[in-house]
C-alpha cells in the first residue's frame, strides 16, 4: 500500500447491494454506471448514502444549448443509444446536478464535459460524457 493508504476496492452490483452492509467511504467513484441504471435516481441516492465526503460521477449525457438552464434528459427504452440495450438514459448537466442534490448531496458541480457522438436522431441533442463532483 502506497503511503499507508487505507484505500479499499469494493466491487458489487449497486442495484442489489445492501448499502447497510457496505458501509460508508470518504470518496465514492461512480464511473460509467449511472446511464446503465433503470432507476438512476435510486442509484444516486445509494451513492449519496455511501459517500461520507464526496463522490465523482461520470456518465453518458446530453449537451443541448437550447436547454442550458433546464433539467433535461433522454430515455432509451430500447437500444437507441449505441445499439446497447443496457443504455437507459442520458441527462444534461443541470439534471445531473439537481438529481445529485435531491438524492442527498449538499452540492454538485461539473468538473468536465468530454465530447461524445453527434445526435442520433434529427432535432435531438449531441451526446457527451459528464464528470461531476457531488459533496456533503
Amino acid at each position: 500500500l502506497m503511503l499507508d493508504s487505507m484505500v479499499e476496492q469494493y466491487v458489487d452490483d449497486i442495484e442489489t447491494v445492501d448499502i447497510n452492509d457496505l458501509g460508508t467511504f470518504d470518496v465514492a467513484l461512480c464511473i460509467g454506471v449511472l446511464y446503465h441504471m433503470r432507476d438512476p435516481y435510486g442509484m444516486m441516492r445509494k451513492v449519496a448514502n455511501i459517500a461520507r465526503d464526496f463522490a465523482i460521477i461520470e456518465t453518458e449525457g446530453i449537451d443541448d444549448p437550447r436547454l442550458a438552464d433546464a433539467p433535461h434528459g433522454e430515455w432509451f427504452p430500447h437500444a437507441e443509444l449505441n445499439a446497447d440495450v443496457s443504455n437507459w438514459f442520458a441527462p444534461n448537466d443541470v439534471w445531473l446536478i439537481e438529481m445529485a442534490k435531491s438524492a442527498g448531496f449538499a452540492g454538485a458541480e461539473v468538473l468536465a464535459k468530454n465530447p461524445g457522438q453527434k445526435a442520433i436522431r434529427p432535432n435531438t441533442p449531441d451526446y457527451c460524457r459528464w464528470i461531476i463532483k457531488a459533496w456533503h
